[in-house]
């Protein structure tokens, strides 16, 4: 292997074990607010208004069940607007490497059906999205006083679209679109750092060769610095989705990913190591994206630090 393909190598191992700051700004104005959130799979920036008087609500330390609570009895009465740029660093990297390194990513080569680039880069299906929700939201930080509680609660409608689709760490040209119903939320104080998200929803895509499907998906994450996590909920997190054929009603998608948080002693920093498979179904894909006459199951491994 080349100097360059060592490097190359090297920067992406530690970029892969990543770090997640989640929202590292936030500004609130009266009615209104702009959120800024890094994270290796996930970032974004989120300008959201509201439509009426006090739209946005502050609920402090309520419990998990009473923000749901909350946000199901007023899930008819949509009084935020908000926008959304998003991108997933890691699968696009995924992608690049592929298509402008091809001995890095045939070095990374495990066994047949094993590749390391794809096992730590799996996840999004695109690059990037545009998103537009419709919905209520909640505030956790209180206005004018100074406390380390920071996030956000979101339920209501989202549509999102973009113009590439991710397969295999291959970039495809595709205009998709997803309409879905959510439930959102990150909360992070000195204690623990909770993020959750239950969606619902359909895609459609322009590239016939690529499935419409329709979906749900499941994903919560807890880390508590403070506790010795006796239970199974504690420092733990779990994610899901299934894809189904528009058209049979079969499942031709699944994505699980499971792992544990190991705070260390006094101090708000947590290692973190989630597995998982994805399991692919050999009709998911059609024309010149059907290579594979088998369906195909991959392992997915993330490590992380949360603080």
């Amino acid at each position: 292997m080349s100097k360059k393909l060592l490097l190359l190598t090297l920067l992406f191992l530690i970029f892969s074990i990543n770090a997640s700051a989640y929202v590292i700004f936030t500004k609130d104005y009266d009615n209104a607010g702009l959120d800024i959130e890094l994270d290796p799979y996930y970032s974004s920036i989120d300008y959201y208004t509201g439509l009426a008087k006090d739209s946005v609500p502050f609920l402090g330390e309520e419990s998990e069940q009473s923000i749901y609570r909350y946000l199901f009895n007023r899930a008819f009465l949509p009084k935020c607007l908000l926008a959304e740029i998003s991108c997933y660093p890691l699968p696009y990297i995924g992608a690049y490497i592929n298509k402008n390194h091809p001995d890095l990513h045939g070095h990374a080569q495990l066994t047949e059906e094993m590749n390391w680039i794809q096992v730590v880069t799996t996840g999004f299906e695109e690059p990037y999205a545009y998103s537009v929700f419709l919905g209520n939201v909640v505030n956790f930080k209180p206005k004018g006083i100074k406390r380390d509680v920071k996030g956000k609660a979101y339920m209501g409608y989202l549509v999102s679209f973009g113009d590439y689709h991710i397969k295999s760490n291959e970039m495809i040209g595709d205009k998709w679109s997803e309409m879905e119903w959510k439930v959102k939320g990150d909360r992070i104080t000195e204690k623990r750092i909770m993020n959750w998200s239950y969606r619902i929803g359909t895609k459609q895509h322009e590239n016939s060769n690529i499935k419409d499907v329709l979906y749900f998906s499941i994903f919560r994450d807890r880390v508590d610095f403070k506790e010795n996590g006796k239970s199974i909920f504690n420092n733990s997190n779990i994610e899901y989705r299934m894809d189904i054929d528009y058209q049979t009603f079969s499942s031709v998608k699944h994505y699980f990913l499971v792992g544990k948080s190991y705070p260390l002693k006094n101090k708000k920093l947590a290692f973190q190591l989630q597995l998982g498979f994805t399991l692919e179904k050999k009709d998911l894909y059609s024309g010149d994206l059907a290579r594979f006459t088998e369906d195909t199951f991959s392992i997915m491994m993330r490590p992380n630090i949360k603080f």
